[in-house]
């Protein structure tokens, strides 16, 4: 009997533990400024206006060190100007801008 409560408050914990853990959290949210082929050119920490009224390196000095370049297959579903939520592997080099991939990137509408 005192085994299978053990047993049971131990699944119980497991259960409570990972019942959060379905939802998507995201790394960063920003602006697209250049769409290569498996690129995207992402900036956060300026606003829409800046995005539509500067060229690219203008907006990097201007966004400067908020700047990454994300490797990611489905670039080509993005343009620039949109805003987007990236989900990162999380390792990025000490470059600007970093270099990373993307695990998912999904249109922000917020």
């Amino acid at each position: 009997m005192r085994k299978g409560m053990l047993l049971l408050v131990v699944l119980l914990s497991i259960a409570a533990m990972t019942a959060g853990c379905g939802k998507t959290t995201f790394d960063l949210s920003g602006y697209v400024i250049e769409v290569q082929q498996d690129a995207l050119l992402v900036v956060w920490g300026v606003s829409k206006v800046d995005i539509e009224n500067h060229s690219v390196n203008d907006i990097l000095d201007l966004a400067a060190p908020n700047a990454v370049q994300l490797h990611y297959k489905k670039a080509g579903k993005f343009k620039a100007g949109d805003k987007v939520r990236v989900q990162t592997t999380g390792s990025s080099d000490a470059s600007y801008p970093a270099l990373m991939t993307a695990k998912k990137v999904e249109l922000d509408s917020s």
